[in-house]
């Protein structure tokens, strides 16, 4: 456990920002009151995976099935801190229990898996307390106080245990937190206990088979033994409890100490969905959408699955109802009743729904476009931590999509996006690493950031990878290395991937140059329509380079980029009506073209340089030829910088300055212009 000296100086800014609450003279009530304030505000992204877990699951628990608590133990806890935890505790203590006292099931089979144990959870706990407040934690009516008792009591059940507290308050407490005190306070999971569900379990009682099922599989009171479980679960579940079947399709579909098994997993789904059992009807109906494993791909029996969950207010499955709609699976497209849905889902809590209904929001789906309303949807469930809530609220951000441009707050909500397990988020967040937007810029960070990316499925970070060591930024440069992530990337169907090896095979980098595989490439990723690539294999057919030239197929290809917002493209497209390659030779159409352009390219201003130069499809201006031409220059244009060194040597509509024009000739000469050289070999004899 972290020491006190290290958590001081950890967070000696938390600490000081909590000191700050604490009232002169107040009732350990009030403080809390303030504390809480100062903790909602206190380190977010350090307690979001907690925080995330709380939202998403631990609310799922009131649901009437049983085998929503199970699931709770494969949640992994490891990466919170003693102290994130313990600001949870005094966040959401009384809330948390209140809720699970509703039912002694849950109390008594929920194992939070890879928790720290509970001894060091609690001293922890009293460390912050004392820390935060500057009092031990004595009193009653304090949250973090009724956390760590009820904590205590839940290791320690036994009636004795309790009868001999010197507490007072503990035994309100257990009737104030957990409603069968009676049962509980007689030690349900002691050997006694266990022995009798055994007795009746061997009678066929099959709430005893589902009983003991469970806390094999949970390990809680008897030796984690997952093929016992099954054992007694099977007995449940064929004795008709569904819920017992429903356990069964979770352990087989996991693997939870058994080898995975999809298809005995989708036999007791079915069973369970069969059965009642609304879980199991929206687990089983994803199935049968997705033709998941052994099942076979069945939209319209997914519809009717999570109808059957959904009219019964299953928050998940009113969320898939309104997906099928609105994407017209099992369907026709109906947007009037996906909103339907997805609003109801939203109604009972379904950040699902939320993130869906924002959505559809940015989509115009409600017959405007509403950025501002996707955004404030996206927040809601990204509140609730839900990741594609933050990551889509982190995008709004980002690109200034219904809320103010904010690459801070994008980098913030990526990150818990990312902690959650979205490959995109990392993604991006390894993109503003790189581009040091919103953050720092930290090459290292970008990569590590696309590795995770990577590890979770997403193949655009291979290439992201590639451009790393492509241009040796927080890596040494290794070009050949670089078409390796490319080639990975690629064979995930990544067209900028598929554009980047057909540069690095035109521009011979890291590969031998070989124009004809460039081509190759370039194709692959032009069929979906990448601008870049688009434009690079028009410019190849516009020439005849490694395939044969076909200059109207060139300015088809531009014409498609161009329509993409490709810069390059709009330019070479206008290019090809000044030289009447391609299409009739049209200066006036090629002037309007080049002048289209909303961020004017530098090669444009050097052909509208030409343009009022020579007076084609304008009235001839020198000097507006000369402003043009200086532009492209100070863009590094080496015609551009060719043109204007003449125009400055000749006085053509400029002053006479033949140092300058030695300046520029100069400049262009160094980018390998050999007329520019020998007119600047000219000026120095």
């Amino acid at each position: 456990m972290a020491s006190a000296t290290n958590l001081d100086g950890r967070y000696k800014a938390d600490w000081e920002l909590i000191e700050q609450t604490r009232p002169e003279s107040a009732s350990p009530e009030a403080h809390l009151t303030s504390l809480s304030r100062a903790l909602t505000k206190l380190s977010p992204d350090r307690i979001e995976a907690f925080n995330t877990f709380w939202a998403r699951q631990i609310v799922r628990l009131l649901e009437p099935s049983l085998w929503t608590a199970a699931k709770a133990r494969t949640n992994n806890f490891t990466r919170c801190s003693f102290y994130e935890l313990a600001s949870l505790a005094i966040l959401k203590g009384e809330q948390f229990y209140r809720k699970l006292a509703d039912d002694r099931y849950k109390v008594a089979e929920i194992q939070l898996d890879g928790l720290p144990p509970l001894k060091k959870w609690r001293d922890f706990a009293r460390l912050a307390y004392k820390r935060v407040t500057g009092r031990p934690l004595t009193g009653s009516g304090c949250e973090i106080e009724i956390w760590l008792k009820l904590t205590n009591f839940l290791a320690n059940p036994p009636r004795e245990e309790i009868a001999a507290s010197s507490d007072p308050g503990m035994t309100a407490l257990v009737r104030k937190f957990w409603n069968q005190t009676d049962e509980a306070a007689s030690g349900r999971r002691t050997s006694g206990f266990l022995k009798l569900q055994k007795r009746r379990a061997e009678e066929g009682d099959p709430d005893a088979n589902l009983y003991l099922g469970v806390m094999y599989w949970i390990g809680r009171g008897v030796p984690q033994n997952s093929k016992k479980a099954v054992s007694f679960l099977t007995k449940a579940a064929e004795g008709g409890t569904v819920e017992a079947a429903a356990y069964l399709g979770e352990i087989f579909r996991s693997g939870d100490g058994l080898p995975k098994d999809e298809k005995r997993a989708a036999f007791w789904f079915a069973t369970a969905a069969d059965g009642g059992s609304l879980d199991a009807q929206w687990i089983f109906g994803v199935w049968c959408r997705d033709g998941y494993a052994a099942v076979r791909q069945d939209s319209a029996r997914a519809l009717d699955l999570f109808l059957r969950a959904a009219t019964k207010n299953h928050a998940e499955a009113c969320n898939e109802v309104g997906r099928c709609y609105m994407h017209g699976i099992g369907t026709t497209v109906n947007v009037q009743e996906a909103i339907r849905w997805l609003k109801r889902g939203a109604r009972l809590g379904s950040v699902h729904d939320i993130v869906n209904l924002g959505y559809l929001h940015a989509n115009a789906e409600f017959g405007r476009l509403d950025l501002k309303k996707a955004a404030s949807l996206y927040s809601r469930a990204a509140e609730r931590g839900d990741p594609r809530g933050q990551y889509n609220l982190a995008h709004a951000y980002e690109n200034g999509l219904g809320v103010r441009k904010d690459w801070v707050r994008a980098a913030g909500l990526y990150r818990r996006a990312a902690d959650q397990r979205i490959p995109d988020a990392w993604l991006n967040l390894g993109n503003l690493f790189r581009e040091g937007r919103g953050v720092p810029q930290d090459y290292a960070n970008a990569l590590l950031c696309y590795q995770r990316a990577a590890e979770l499925g997403n193949n655009r970070a291979f290439n992201n990878i590639g451009l790393l060591y492509g241009d040796g930024k927080g890596v040494p440069q290794d070009r050949g290395k670089a078409v390796e992530f490319f080639r990975k990337a690629a064979q995930g169907g990544d067209p900028a991937a598929d554009y980047n090896i057909g540069l690095y095979y035109q521009k011979g980098w890291g590969v031998r140059k070989n124009r004809k595989a460039a081509a190759h490439w370039y194709k692959r990723a032009a069929l979906r329509n990448h601008p870049q690539a688009l434009t690079n294999l028009g410019h190849l057919y516009l020439h005849g380079c490694g395939v044969a030239k076909d200059r109207e197929l060139a300015v088809r290809l531009f014409q498609r980029s161009a329509d993409r917002g490709n810069r390059v493209a709009v330019n070479n497209l206008g290019y090809c009506y000044l030289r009447g390659w391609g299409v009739p030779q049209d200066f006036k159409r090629a002037k309007q073209i080049f002048e289209s352009l909303k961020e004017p390219h530098p090669m444009a201003f050097k052909n509208l340089g030409y343009l009022y130069q020579t007076g084609k499809g304008v009235k001839r201006d020198l000097r507006k030829a000369f402003s043009l031409y200086s532009r492209a220059a100070d863009a590094g244009v080496d015609v551009a910088q060719h043109e204007l060194a003449k125009m400055l040597e000749r006085g053509s509509g400029v002053e006479r300055d033949v140092s300058r024009a030695r300046y520029w000739y100069d400049q262009a000469a160094k980018q390998g212009l050999k007329p520019a050289a020998k007119a600047l070999s000219r000026l120095n004899k």
